[in-house]
C-alpha cells in the first residue's frame, strides 16, 4: 500500500506546480527512502513522553541534508527545514 502511495506521489509531484506536503511517520518514510523529497521540514514540541515511536518508521540508512532554515512558534515549538541531498549509487 506505502509504495503504492510513493508512486502516486511521484506521478503527481512530476505533474503539478508547487509544493505537495506529506505528513506522518509512515507515509512520509515510503517517499523519503525512494527519493522524491527534496525538503524535510520537522517540527519539534516540547513534550517529554518518555516513550514513543521512531520519527520515521523503519528508515535505518543515513540522511544527508542542509539546513535551509529554523524557527520558533508559540509554546516553544520549532521548525527546522532541511533540503535532502540526493545520494548518487
Amino acid at each position: 500500500m506505502i509504495q503504492g502511495r510513493t508512486v502516486y506521489l511521484a506521478n503527481l509531484r512530476a505533474q503539478a506546480e508547487g509544493d505537495i506536503g506529506v505528513g506522518g511517520a509512515t507515509l512520509a518514510t515510503a517517499p523519503l527512502r525512494a527519493g522524491p523529497l527534496d525538503e524535510l521540514p520537522l517540527f519539534t514540541h516540547p513534550v517529554i513522553l518518555g516513550a514513543g515511536r521512531p520519527l520515521f518508521d523503519g528508515h535505518d540508512e543515513p540522511l544527508k541534508r542542509d539546513l535551509l532554515g529554523q524557527a520558533r512558534f508559540d509554546q516553544g515549538v520549532m521548525l527546522h527545514r532541511y533540503a535532502v541531498r540526493k545520494v548518487r549509487a
